[in-house]
């Protein structure tokens, strides 16, 4: 074989192994844009890898390594010099994936039958709080899974493994690291086949999710929830209302609203300052939430002025709540002298599933009748401005 015949012979075997690993991507990607356009370099280095790999070990019955430290490749009698060269070669290029594995800030993962692990780049076995010596050939799944979902997990992979199941290109889950810690991985996947059709191995690329998760809830609370009170801003709170309207028309199930209005805030913004206002509606709202049910939902509309929506609730059962939330504030002005008295006013309305009453007009309806209960506690109280 002339020198431009291995050259050749070597620029086909890359190019082979190339095509291969555009078609293992295509598998993995589906060619749709929604996928991180970086993660295209990491998993073509992973699947490279993984065929250089097969390819070397498909040359290593020619070839021995000697035990120095340049590892300098020693031909077995019958070999020849081409044969050295593109196994060189070969050993060369599959090295330098493997620097790019390595340094990658990405988790690289191959696992082979009943989970265990058969690759794991170190990056990827930083992430997790161990070492890849430690985790090598360990179950993943027992390893590294939530106990909680651990049988459910090992059904997918198994009936993935059998053929049974199809991969999912991507998923989310969350894994313990080895130091306790929880964390969101984002997983691009695709199965290896032999030529039987059968799974031999699954590859996977990992992307740490875990602060641009926290970073989401965080910025998501921000828009949601309203600061002060620790409940839902207006907005959210209006949306989540609608959601169980519809809910409620669809199920016929009954829906019961609360509008409150805390009494007394603006004498006391004026006479004794915004500071304690602010402790009035603070203290107002944390015995709502501590006394509202799990399923309920508790909404800030305005400055002193809330929404309590009751899912599957009639006004009765409805009552029961705000009757144990009265009787807390009735404790605290009892106990506590703050120089103004907590409570509140409160008017329901209730809509059953079957009845054709807008979402608007059941606000508005239970407006109306918290106004006439505080127009009520102002004559009772003489007072004009409250």
């Amino acid at each position: 074989m002339t020198r431009k015949q291995k050259r050749i012979s070597i620029y086909f075997l890359v190019l082979t192994i190339f095509l291969e690993t555009t078609y293992i991507i295509h598998n993995i990607l589906n060619i749709k844009v929604r996928f991180f356009m970086f993660i295209l370099p990491a998993i073509t280095a992973l699947v490279s890898y993984y065929l250089f790999e097969k390819t070397v070990l498909k040359y290593n019955n020619k070839f021995s390594t000697s035990d120095d430290s340049n590892n300098d490749i020693k031909m077995i009698k019958n070999s020849s010099d081409e044969d050295s060269e593109l196994y060189t070669t070969i050993k060369k290029i599959k090295k330098e994936f493997e620097g790019y594995l390595e340094s990658a800030n990405i988790i690289f993962l191959i696992l082979g039958e009943k989970a265990k692990i058969n690759m794991i780049n170190n990056r990827g076995a930083n992430i997790l709080k161990t070492s890849k010596e430690k985790v090598l050939g360990k179950n993943w799944i027992e390893e590294f899974v939530p106990l909680e979902i651990r049988s459910s997990v090992e059904e997918v992979f198994y009936n993935i493994y059998s053929g049974s199941e199809e991969m999912e290109e991507y998923y989310e889950n969350e894994i313990i690291a080895k130091d306790g810690s929880v964390k969101i991985l984002g997983w691009y996947n695709t199965v290896l086949r032999n030529d039987d059709n059968k799974v031999i191995e699954i590859l996977s690329v990992g992307i740490d999710l875990t602060e641009k998760k926290e970073l989401e809830k965080k910025l998501n609370e921000k828009a949601t929830i309203d600061i002060m009170t620790n409940t839902y801003n207006r907005n959210e709170g209006i949306e989540l209302f609608k959601k169980q309207y519809h809910i409620a028309k669809r199920t016929k199930q009954n829906l019961t609203v609360c509008f409150i209005d805390i009494n007394g805030l603006k004498k006391v913004n004026d006479t004794m300052g915004h500071d304690f206002g602010d402790e009035l509606i603070t203290i107002v709202t944390k015995v709502i939430n501590d006394e509202v049910r799990e399923s309920d939902i508790v909404s800030r509309l305005g400055g002193d002025e809330f929404l309590i929506v009751f899912p599957n609730t009639t006004i009765d059962e409805a009552e029961v709540v705000l009757k144990r939330i009265n009787n807390e504030y009735s404790e605290l002005n009892t106990f506590a002298n703050r120089g103004y008295d907590i409570s509140v006013s409160y008017g329901y309305s209730e809509y059953h599933g079957e009845v054709e009453k807008s979402h608007d007009s059941i606000i508005i309806e239970a407006d109306k009748n918290m106004y006439n209960m505080k127009k009520k506690f102002k004559q009772s109280k003489n007072i004009k401005n409250l």
